[in-house]
Parts: structure tokens; sequence; C-alpha cells
């Protein structure tokens, strides 16, 4: 047995004696206790929402855990056989292949109309398009349990002609299996895509960005209109609403031994030149990362001021308006830089 890691809300979970199983629809109905201790801890109980269908150590329907090809497996005291693990924090399913060490988190922050669901969907359409050639020894595969290619696809093709997509309710994972000649383990990259809403103060960090707490990358989205004008202008009021949202980001790993990278990422870049005055400097420093820090410093010093906070800073340019399947795209070159 082993510990596996959530990928909806980062905790870790212990799949031997601690587990959570979800139960097969025919099992008979009786209050879990288990359930009820988690969720009361969690602060997620409500004394009129009906509990729903878990097993664990300790409740009525418990018999053994045994392992089976690897794969935790309850045996219920009736007899019923389920090896469907899930989170004691969320309560959503625990998949294969998320033990802690092969799950890479990435969370997507910025403000509304920032790009946040386009770069998610970007990255995501382009494993499915094309096989990202940034690392040769995988194959890549979206989780379709989670979300469907089909859907990823339409709405990245929305996100290319300029127009919003939904808001993506479920993270983004991907597993990169490793090739029958290749003794590499399979990874599991997770992609958060964070409504705007969840990092308004500490309560919403606390409660909707739990997941955020291990991840390894932080991913900033700054609009390059936005940036663009912030140079000419070297406004202070812009610059108190980015230390704003890093001070909630910090907030979001306060409790974590894991401390991430700040990956800001210049979205819609391709509108770089008609933003005029500071816009074509900045395209043309698109493939030089020390020129871009330079007019993100000079323009927004609090990113500079809040650089020990994180274990360091990269920046990145990206387009959705591009072929998702195309080499060296932004999508695959940021892919790249995330996940490696």
């Amino acid at each position: 047995m082993s510990e596996r890691r959530c990928i909806f809300c980062g905790r870790l979970a212990d799949t031997g004696s601690g587990a959570l199983f979800r139960l097969p629809p025919d099992h008979r109905r009786v209050p879990d206790t288990v359930y009820r201790q988690y969720a009361q801890s969690r602060g997620i109980y409500d004394a009129v929402t009906m509990l729903p269908d878990v097993c664990g150590k300790g409740s009525p329907e418990f018999g053994e855990i045994s392992c089976e090809n690897g794969r935790p497996v309850l045996v219920t005291k009736t007899g019923r056989i389920t090896d469907v693990l899930v989170c004691p924090s969320c309560h959503n399913e625990l998949y294969r292949d998320t033990d802690d060490a092969s799950v890479n988190t990435a969370v997507v922050f910025g403000d509304k109309g920032s790009g946040k669901t386009s770069l998610v969907l970007a990255l995501a359409n382009g494993c499915i398009a094309r096989q990202f050639s940034s690392d040769s020894r995988y194959r890549y595969i979206l989780n379709e349990n989670i979300c469907s290619a089909h859907d990823i696809s339409e709405a990245a093709a929305m996100a290319a002609e300029g127009k919003a997509p939904a808001d993506l309710r479920e993270p983004v994972a991907i597993y990169r299996v490793s090739e029958a000649s290749s003794d590499e383990k399979a990874v599991c990259d997770v992609l958060h895509d964070t409504s705007c809403g969840d990092t308004e103060d500490d309560l919403s960090v606390g409660v909707t960005l739990p997941f955020a707490a291990d991840a390894g990358h932080y991913v900033y989205c700054m609009p390059v209109d936005r940036l663009a004008k912030a140079v000419i202008s070297q406004s202070e009021s812009e610059d108190m609403l980015v230390r704003r949202d890093l001070f909630r980001m910090v907030s979001a790993f306060r409790y974590s031994d894991c401390t991430p990278v700040l990956d800001i990422v210049v979205t819609k870049f391709d509108l770089a030149q008609k933003c005029g005055g500071a816009g074509g400097d900045i395209f043309n420093m698109r493939e030089s990362e020390a020129g871009m820090k330079n007019y993100l410093f000079s323009a927004f010093p609090g990113i500079k001021e809040y650089e020990p906070f994180f274990s360091g800073i990269k920046l990145h340019t990206f387009t959705a308006a591009e072929n998702a399947g195309e080499e060296g795209s932004s999508a695959e070159k940021l892919y790249a830089g995330l996940f490696g």
C-alpha cells in the first residue's frame, strides 16, 4: 500500500488501513460514522445532506482491505468488492498512478479575462492534437474520466478564435505513460483553472484552493495589453493590484512544505504589436526572458519584492491563437517549462 495524492484537492491519502472506498450501488445504505468524522473535520458536513456511499475502517460495512494487482480492494462484511478509492478530504476518486512522487500540479491564477482558461485548454489540446516533443520518453493521455477530449478540443478552438470559453470546473489531468522500452514511471500532470473569486480573501483560499498548498507551479496570467500600459503609465495602483494577487498566492501555500515556482505568463501575445506604445518593444523581446523580466519588474516592482517568497520566477509568453499541433508553439514551450 502507498500514499496517493488526490488531483482534486492535493491531499495525500493512505491507501492502507485508512483508505475510503466508494461502495457498489446496491449496498445496504447505513450511516457511515467514518465519513461523518472526515466531513465534520473538513467543515463540509451538513446535517440535511445525505451521506455519500463510502466505506472505511470503522464503518458498519467494513470487512477487510486486500491487494489485487497492486490496487487496494475493499471486501465488505456482506462480500461486496470494490476498488474505487475515495479521497477522505474531498471524496473524489483517487486515480491510479497518482502517488505522491508522480503528480505535478500547476495552478493558474489571474484576473477575469486574463486568459487562464484559454491557456489550460491550449496545453491540454496540444496533448490531444499532437504528442508534444518536449519529452519523447512518454505518450500523453488526457484522463477521460475527468474531462472529455472532444470538449477540450472544441473549447480550445473557441479560445483560438478569440471567444471566451467557459471556466473549467474540474482539473485537467494529463497522464504521461512511459513507453514499453522505457524504465520511466508514469507521471500525472494536473492543471487547475481557478475562477475569479478563488483568491478574493483568505477564507476563499482556504476553502476553494486546498490543492494549491502542494502545487509545484503557480502560473500567473498577465495580459500583454495590461503589461504594455503599465510600462508606460508606471501606475502605483496597478502595482498594488499585482501585490494583492501575489499576497493571496503566498497565502495559499503558507502551510505547505513545498514552495512553488512563480511562472508569469504574458498572455494574448499575438496582440502585442497592436497595443501601441511599449507593445512593439515587448513583442521584440519575446525570446528574451531577461529582457521581459526587466519590463515586468519595471512596471510592477511588487513582483520583485515578492520574489523571495517563491523558489524562483520564470517568464513565458503565450497565445491561444495558434495551431495546437504546431511544433515549437508557445503552448508546447510552456508545457515543457512547467513539467519538463
